[in-house]
């Protein structure tokens, strides 16, 4: 655990580079976001979920990811275990930034499914991909911008990335009389953008 006030705080892309630091070297590798709900024995059904794809594809370059449900959703999926969010397209937001759209509930299949975007909110995979895809300490107050990011570094470092084929976590989304960095702090960063574009090689 690393302790920060909250005055500190730099945004969630810097927080997932905080995060990373506390890997030391596990078998896997999971990130969230904070304000979760699990089911039980969620831990084991990540790693067998893992496993299983892993045998039928033939390789371990795998990044389980997707939005997880609202919270709201815990006691209609959690148990029959049906349908997962699937996020399925994205647009530019006036920023010229491409933003994932929200993900819809599709049917499950035996195993996961390929996808084409990383998102930050449920990212399960190996060791190896931490060691291969490095967080960027650099990228302070950095939202919408992040997961197009982790997602174009992962496809060109050589990594797949697949839907979960059951709901592992529910995520309480909104907390609309909750406090927020926003509202504390000064929450932009004037380089981040030009940043974003020349990782992903926009043009200006």
């Amino acid at each position: 655990m690393i302790h920060i006030p909250y005055s500190e705080a730099k945004g969630p892309t810097y927080a997932r580079y905080i995060c990373s630091t506390l890997h030391k070297d596990e078998s896997f590798f999971f990130q969230i976001d904070s304000h979760n709900k699990f089911v039980q024995n969620w831990d084991d059904l990540c790693v067998q979920m893992f496993l299983d794809l892993s045998n039928r594809i033939g390789h371990s370059k795998i990044i389980l990811s997707h939005y997880p449900a609202d919270i709201r959703d815990y006691k209609v999926h959690s148990d029959k275990n049906e349908k997962v969010p699937t996020i399925e397209s994205a647009n530019y937001n006036e920023k010229g930034i491409l933003k994932l759209n929200a993900a819809v509930f599709r049917s499950v299949n035996d195993i996961p499914q390929k996808t084409h975007f990383i998102a930050a909110g449920f990212l399960f995979t190996t060791k190896e991909w931490l060691k291969e895809v490095p967080f960027d300490p650099s990228l302070d107050y950095l939202f919408v911008g992040e997961e197009i990011l982790l997602t174009l570094r992962s496809f060109t470092s050589g990594w797949d990335v697949f839907t979960p084929n059951r709901n592992i976590i529910y995520h309480y989304y909104y907390r609309k009389n909750c406090p927020k960095i926003w509202f504390d702090q000064i929450y932009q960063n004037p380089n981040y953008l030009k940043c974003v574009r020349h990782l992903v090689r926009f043009e200006f």
